[in-house]
């Protein structure tokens, strides 16, 4: 499993159109505060039927980086072979000053849990 800064992850969405950004959080969440160009399918409900193809790089996003964490074991199991975690998720986003859509409340600030999976 490959992991991406959020600062490497930005200058992507700002040189690229398409970028298969992921956000496995719940709507609620995603509601709140996302990356523009996300798309919201929570870790339940993530399914490679919903991916593009298995070599196609797909970008795993969450609040901490657990959740996506999990969900890119579900994708490599699955064949899926460019899988990236967005190291420390939403937190690292928010903390890097980086812009945000959705409601935008400002999250009470949480240390990231950093693994090196």
């Amino acid at each position: 499993m490959k992991s991406i800064e959020v600062s490497e992850l930005h200058r992507l969405l700002s040189r690229f159109e398409r970028v298969d950004l992921v956000d496995v959080r719940t709507p609620q969440e995603f509601a709140v505060m996302h990356i523009a160009g996300a798309r919201n399918i929570p870790l339940h409900e993530l399914s490679a039927a919903d991916l593009q193809e298995p070599d196609a790089p797909v970008y795993l996003l969450c609040h901490s980086g657990v959740r996506a964490h999990l969900a890119a074991d579900q994708l490599e199991r699955q064949g899926f072979q460019n899988v990236f975690v967005v190291k420390c998720g939403m937190l690292a986003w928010e903390e890097a000053g980086l812009p945000v859509e959705g409601e935008v409340e400002k999250q009470e600030s949480v240390a990231c849990l950093r693994i090196d999976w």
